[in-house]
């Protein structure tokens, strides 16, 4: 159920207990609000696990990454 709603910032939803098809398995989930394309991208590699190197490349055990974004895929 929702329980707490920041605008702009974050959602947040937790298990309802009595919920008739009993407790889901998760207890909270929070949606994290980042309106700003790169820093939603930055967010989710270091999640990840990834660091930037001293060449500003991201990079994960050493290799390296590469990113296309908005590509059309024509036939």
């Amino acid at each position: 159920m929702l329980t707490e709603w920041d605008e702009g910032q974050a959602i947040i939803m937790e298990r309802n207990s009595d919920y008739f098809a009993g407790p889901a398995k998760i207890d909270r989930i929070v949606f994290n609000i980042v309106p700003d394309d790169n820093a939603k991208a930055e967010e989710m590699l270091e999640k990840a696990g990834c660091t930037k190197d001293s060449d500003g490349y991201w990079t994960r055990n050493g290799e390296r990454f590469s990113f296309v974004i908005n590509a059309t895929l024509s036939l």
